[in-house]
Protein backbone atom coordinates (compact mmCIF):
# COMPACT_ATOMS: atom_id res chain seq x y z
CA UNK A 1 0.00 0.00 0.00
CA UNK A 2 2.94 2.24 0.36
CA UNK A 3 3.44 2.56 -3.41
CA UNK A 4 -0.20 3.33 -4.20
CA UNK A 5 -0.25 7.03 -3.24
CA UNK A 6 2.98 7.49 -5.13
CA UNK A 7 1.41 5.91 -8.29
CA UNK A 8 -1.70 8.07 -7.96
CA UNK A 9 0.54 11.12 -7.87
CA UNK A 10 2.15 10.17 -11.16
CA UNK A 11 -1.26 9.46 -12.67
CA UNK A 12 -2.42 12.87 -11.51
CA UNK A 13 0.71 14.52 -12.86
CA UNK A 14 0.39 12.74 -16.20
CA UNK A 15 -3.23 13.88 -16.61
CA UNK A 16 -2.09 17.39 -17.50
CA UNK A 17 0.19 16.05 -20.21
CA UNK A 18 -2.55 13.77 -21.51
CA UNK A 19 -4.98 16.68 -21.73
CA UNK A 20 -2.38 18.80 -23.45
CA UNK A 21 -1.71 16.00 -25.94
CA UNK A 22 -5.45 15.62 -26.53
CA UNK A 23 -5.74 19.38 -27.12
CA UNK A 24 -2.84 19.27 -29.57
CA UNK A 25 -4.44 16.31 -31.32
CA UNK A 26 -7.81 18.10 -31.47
CA UNK A 27 -6.11 21.24 -32.76
CA UNK A 28 -4.29 19.23 -35.41
CA UNK A 29 -7.54 17.54 -36.44
CA UNK A 30 -9.28 20.91 -36.62
CA UNK A 31 -6.53 22.36 -38.81
CA UNK A 32 -6.62 19.30 -41.07
CA UNK A 33 -10.41 19.51 -41.34
CA UNK A 34 -10.18 23.24 -42.00
CA UNK A 35 -7.73 22.55 -44.84
CA UNK A 36 -10.01 19.82 -46.20
CA UNK A 37 -12.97 22.19 -45.99
CA UNK A 38 -11.04 24.89 -47.83
CA UNK A 39 -10.03 22.41 -50.55
CA UNK A 40 -13.62 21.22 -50.83
CA UNK A 41 -14.81 24.82 -51.13
CA UNK A 42 -12.22 25.50 -53.84
CA UNK A 43 -13.31 22.37 -55.73
CA UNK A 44 -16.93 23.45 -55.33
CA UNK A 45 -16.11 26.89 -56.74
CA UNK A 46 -14.27 25.31 -59.69
CA UNK A 47 -17.19 22.99 -60.35
CA UNK A 48 -19.59 25.89 -60.08
CA UNK A 49 -17.53 27.91 -62.58
CA UNK A 50 -17.36 24.93 -64.97
CA UNK A 51 -21.13 24.52 -64.72
CA UNK A 52 -21.61 28.22 -65.44
CA UNK A 53 -19.39 27.92 -68.52
CA UNK A 54 -21.27 24.82 -69.67
CA UNK A 55 -24.57 26.60 -69.13
CA UNK A 56 -23.34 29.51 -71.24
CA UNK A 57 -22.24 27.10 -73.99
CA UNK A 58 -25.66 25.43 -73.92
CA UNK A 59 -27.36 28.83 -74.19
CA UNK A 60 -25.19 29.77 -77.15
CA UNK A 61 -25.87 26.44 -78.82
CA UNK A 62 -29.61 26.81 -78.24
CA UNK A 63 -29.48 30.31 -79.71
CA UNK A 64 -27.66 28.96 -82.78
CA UNK A 65 -30.23 26.19 -83.12
CA UNK A 66 -33.05 28.75 -82.96
CA UNK A 67 -31.30 30.86 -85.57
CA UNK A 68 -30.90 27.87 -87.90
CA UNK A 69 -34.49 26.81 -87.33
CA UNK A 70 -35.62 30.29 -88.39
CA UNK A 71 -33.44 30.00 -91.49
CA UNK A 72 -34.94 26.60 -92.28
CA UNK A 73 -38.47 27.98 -91.88
CA UNK A 74 -37.67 30.91 -94.17
CA UNK A 75 -36.24 28.59 -96.81
CA UNK A 76 -39.18 26.23 -96.47
CA UNK A 77 -41.48 29.21 -97.03
CA UNK A 78 -39.48 30.20 -100.11
CA UNK A 79 -39.64 26.63 -101.43
CA UNK A 80 -43.41 26.50 -100.89
CA UNK A 81 -43.77 29.80 -102.77
CA UNK A 82 -41.63 28.45 -105.61
CA UNK A 83 -43.69 25.25 -105.75
CA UNK A 84 -46.91 27.28 -105.92
CA UNK A 85 -45.43 29.39 -108.71
CA UNK A 86 -44.40 26.24 -110.62
CA UNK A 87 -47.91 24.78 -110.23
CA UNK A 88 -49.46 28.02 -111.45
CA UNK A 89 -47.08 28.13 -114.41
CA UNK A 90 -47.80 24.48 -115.18
CA UNK A 91 -51.53 25.23 -115.17
CA UNK A 92 -50.98 28.23 -117.46
CA UNK A 93 -48.79 26.13 -119.74
CA UNK A 94 -51.47 23.44 -119.99
CA UNK A 95 -54.09 26.04 -120.82
CA UNK A 96 -51.79 27.51 -123.50
CA UNK A 97 -51.17 24.06 -124.98
CA UNK A 98 -54.89 23.32 -124.98
CA UNK A 99 -55.59 26.61 -126.79
CA UNK A 100 -52.81 25.95 -129.30
CA UNK A 101 -54.09 22.43 -129.98
CA UNK A 102 -57.63 23.74 -130.44
CA UNK A 103 -56.40 26.47 -132.79
CA UNK A 104 -54.36 23.93 -134.74
CA UNK A 105 -57.33 21.61 -135.02
CA UNK A 106 -59.52 24.49 -136.20
CA UNK A 107 -56.86 25.56 -138.70
CA UNK A 108 -56.38 22.02 -140.04
CA UNK A 109 -60.15 21.48 -140.53
CA UNK A 110 -60.64 24.71 -142.33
Amino acid sequence: MKGLPHCNFFKWADRGQEREQELVKIETDLLRKKDELQKTQEEFQKTREELRKLEEEVRKTMEEVRHWMEEVRKREGEIVKMELEVRRQRTHLRICWAILILLYLLYVRS
